[in-house]
């Protein structure tokens, strides 16, 4: 049965569906790069729940929204029910508002409440539920709740509900000194709150490093407080200054700054957002610093041009994302990742498997010194 997969756990094209059934029983780890609708299908209604979790841990398979419903629907644990539901919003899935209905009903309903796709016809009585859990959670969708509802967790008995509440309060309007110190913990407050300027003025100059790292990233933080931490002594503070969204390309360049091209990256998630708006992706794609090239090259389309420039970036990771995410790749480009990169856990298949890698004249590899170069002759249709 294990000649199904490949010595790298990918699906060999002559498996059959049952032979692929089958193996869920032996080793789940092939559905990490499984696109068969009967397996999914298979694994979706398998009694062991690592099978079933296996769908949802990964970006790979991409499930459709139907897929991810049936998988919530159908699993017993109401705790991993929540879970797969957080994991199918973070997808893009879109989930229906009966299954919101189920989930808040049941015994994970704090969770649940934690869910940014809720309808806001639930706010209200999330708002006022007896678990202060719940009441919190509702905190999160502040801009969505009626003023009496804002006050009334802002005066609440629960002390964590009112932090909550003054924290989401603060995110727009400017958080005094006074209010500040009484915080239990002043991190969330550094993180996402607008802060009075006088209040501001101190913190970006806190003889403790971590804060002004913290404010760095804070999307509240003023134009002046963002210029004096651009100047800070810190490199990991003027890092974090490097990365907010709100600078232009010419101001970034001039936040002296180290990044580790070696280490592993993420995709940054206000990049993420712009994925779909073109002259935003041609902005970012000329950016200076390599983080914002690689979370450009993460998108699933891009222009033709901008396509080209980060095919020929020097940063050979942001090449790697353009072949592993984007659909537009080029093939000179794919064939050039081919020589050191095949494959990754997420995309255990790239670049070879991408749409656009050549086929037509392989056979010219066949006396390549590259023996990973040499294997390619064998997929020439010649």
């Amino acid at each position: 049965m294990a000649s199904a997969l490949d010595g790298r756990d990918r699906v060999q094209p002559a498996a059959t569906d049952e032979l692929l059934i089958r193996l869920l029983d032996v080793d789940e780890g092939f559905l990490h790069g499984c696109d068969r609708p009967a397996v999914l299908d298979a694994a979706m209604a398998h009694p062991d729940p690592r099978v079933r979790s296996t769908l949802a841990d990964t970006f790979r398979p991409k499930l459709t929204s139907n897929q991810w419903i049936h998988l919530i629907r159908a699993e017993p644990s109401p705790e991993r029910s929540v879970l797969w539901a957080e994991r199918a919003c973070a997808r893009g899935a879109a989930l229906p508002e009966d299954l919101y209905d189920d989930l808040l009903t049941g015994p994970s309903r704090a969770q649940a409440a934690q869910l940014p796709g809720l309808p806001a016809r639930h706010l209200p009585g999330l708002a006022s539920d007896a678990d202060p859990l719940v009441r919190a959670a509702a905190c999160a969708r502040w801009e969505d709740l009626a003023g009496a509802l804002r006050e009334r967790l802002l005066a609440d008995t629960d002390n964590m509900v009112r932090t909550a509440a003054l924290l989401a309060h603060h995110t727009g309007t400017p958080m005094p000194r006074e209010v500040f110190a009484a915080l239990p913990d002043p991190q969330r407050a550094l993180e996402q709150c607008s802060l009075a300027p006088e209040l501001e003025a101190e913190l970006v100059r806190d003889t403790d490093a971590d804060v002004r790292r913290t404010l760095a990233a804070n999307p509240a933080l003023s134009a002046h407080g963002v210029a004096v931490l651009a100047q800070d002594p810190h490199d990991d503070v003027r890092s974090e200054v490097a990365l907010r969204p709100d600078l232009t390309e010419e101001q970034r360049a001039a936040v002296r700054h180290d990044f580790d091209l070696t280490l592993m990256s993420h995709t940054l998630p206000w990049v993420e957002d712009l994925h779909g708006d073109a002259d935003a992706m041609r902005r970012l794609a000329v950016s200076s610093h390599p983080l914002i090239r690689r979370s450009v090259a993460r998108a699933p389309h891009l222009p033709p041009d901008v396509v080209a420039r980060l095919a020929q970036d020097e940063d050979r990771v942001v090449r790697l994302f353009l072949a592993e995410s984007c659909e537009d790749a080029p093939a000179d480009m794919l064939l050039e990742v081919w020589r050191w990169w095949d494959g990754s856990f997420s995309h255990p298949d790239r670049p070879r498997s991408h749409p656009n890698f050549p086929q037509a004249g392989l056979l010219s590899h066949a006396t390549d010194p590259s023996g990973r170069m040499r294997r390619l002759a064998l997929d020439d249709p010649e």
